[in-house]
């Protein structure tokens, strides 16, 4: 009788370079698109959350301001002021995208809302707010601190209030310090 003794080691010995690199290639293009994905969908959410401000453009006479015009000029300047920088994650080493705690793909950025200086002078602080953007069992989510919202598949816009109202609440936090 003969006893076949089973070394799992051997199984590996069979993959060559040629299956390691088509494997890296389809992670690489599959985490790529779903990567521009993202970024469209950040761009969305970004909009979405300015309009949710409802404020009007800021317009005021700038004194120290040296422009073409004779006596003061008009200044003019988009409010809300919002501004979008990336957040440094843990990355996957093969593809570069962030990989969250349950080791799902996301793109973390930092909201940042310029308050007051409405008038040249006036006091102003930056709000921030770590937001990450992913998909989570193949749907899109996005992450505010430790709250999560599952985002329909959907082309309606706005999609994105319930996150908009929670990143509100958490700066409105900020304010009251």
């Amino acid at each position: 009788m003969r006893i076949q003794i089973h070394e799992p080691w051997k199984d590996g010995m069979s993959i060559t370079y040629q299956d390691l690199k088509e494997a890296f290639s389809e992670t690489y293009q599959r985490h790529k698109s779903l990567e521009i994905e993202l970024r469209k969908e950040i761009d969305i959410l970004v909009e979405e959350f300015k309009k949710s401000l409802s404020s009007e453009p800021l317009t005021y006479r700038a004194e120290d301001w040296d422009g073409i015009f004779f006596g003061s000029a008009v200044r003019s300047e988009e409010k809300p002021r919002v501004s979008v920088s990336s957040v440094a994650g843990e990355e996957n080493p093969v593809t570069g995208i962030a990989v969250g705690e349950s080791l799902t793909p996301r793109i973390g950025f930092t909201l940042q809302v310029a308050v007051g200086g409405e008038r040249q002078g006036d006091p102003m602080i930056y709000l921030s707010q770590k937001v990450e953007i992913g998909e989570l069992l193949g749907c899109l989510s996005v992450w505010v601190d430790s709250r999560s919202f599952q985002i329909a598949n959907t082309k309606n816009i706005p999609k994105y209030d319930d996150v908009c109202s929670c990143i509100k609440m958490n700066l409105l936090q900020q304010c009251k310090g």
